[in-house]
């Protein structure tokens, strides 16, 4: 199916976020809107319905739809905006409802070289009068369509160890059980349960395990102190991180740091 000619509001862009970001909208825009999150976690409500936002997730939002999002506490965020329209009247014949989507079935690298490339076109002066732009545009959402056509819902395994994978990737960041439960439509009983069946060891555990491990390497290869690599890691209390820190290595974490390596 052939893919709609656009008009495209505003220049599209990625916005970088240090701290806090918050996207909340009163009455929704006159048009459609395209959102792709290239770093930091956060969740976004819309229409009552709750999802959660990491590298990868995208969102596609019909005009007037109504928004309200946030990164999660000391994450910065980084996303790719595209405003749209059809030329023609009519719906851009993609859904008929807000959709998110973490992209699975097709290439993740694939569309973040897409929006990086239509972001660079959106910074000329010119951008306005792009074919080339409005081309980008089009196979930007045509790749959206393809993995929403495509894709199948993960087994409940499945999601489980991709949550094992984004531990992995970023132990610093807010690996709750409650939260992680309620992502995955579990009680906190069955999401420890299911988790440690799969990796051995309970969810917190191998948080903790994983952030010890970053902390050993940070320790031996940078100069921060222990204070900073606390914080690096999402503690809020150095005592409290050296105390789970000795518990695992028989050592504090200066004492670690003064230890000739092996």
């Amino acid at each position: 199916m052939a893919f709609p000619e656009l008009r495209i509001h505003e220049a599209p862009h990625i916005v970088r976020y240090p701290t806090r970001w918050i996207w909340k909208t009163q009455t929704g825009s006159s048009y459609w809107t395209f959102a792709y999150f290239l770093q930091g976690h956060g969740e976004i409500r819309v229409h009552g319905q709750r999802e959660t936002l990491s590298p990868g997730s995208a969102l596609l939002l019909p005009p007037a739809t109504l928004v309200n999002a946030s990164s999660l506490e000391g994450s910065p965020m980084s996303n790719f905006s595209l405003h749209v329209s059809p030329r023609k009247a009519g719906s851009l014949d993609l859904l008929d409802r807000p959709r998110y989507r973490r992209l699975r079935s097709l290439q993740p690298r694939l569309m973040k070289e897409l929006v990086l490339q239509c972001a660079a076109l959106g910074s000329s002066d010119d951008w306005e009068d792009s074919a080339l732009l409005e081309a980008y545009a089009r196979l930007i959402l045509a790749q959206f369509r393809a993995d929403a056509e495509q894709a199948k819902p993960l087994a409940m395994e499945e999601r489980i160890r991709e949550v094992g994978l984004a531990v992995q990737a970023a132990p610093e960041e807010d690996w709750s059980v409650p939260r992680i439960a309620q992502d995955l439509g579990l009680s906190a009983s069955q999401t420890s349960l299911r988790f440690k069946q799969i990796f051995g060891k309970a969810l917190m555990t191998y948080v903790i395990d994983l952030r010890v491990e970053k902390a050993k390497m940070m320790l031996r290869h940078s100069s921060l102190q222990v204070s900073e690599v606390a914080d690096a890691l999402g503690y809020r209390d150095v005592f409290f991180f050296s105390r789970q820190f000795k518990a695992r290595t028989g050592t504090s974490p200066s004492g670690f740091r003064k230890k000739p390596v092996p």
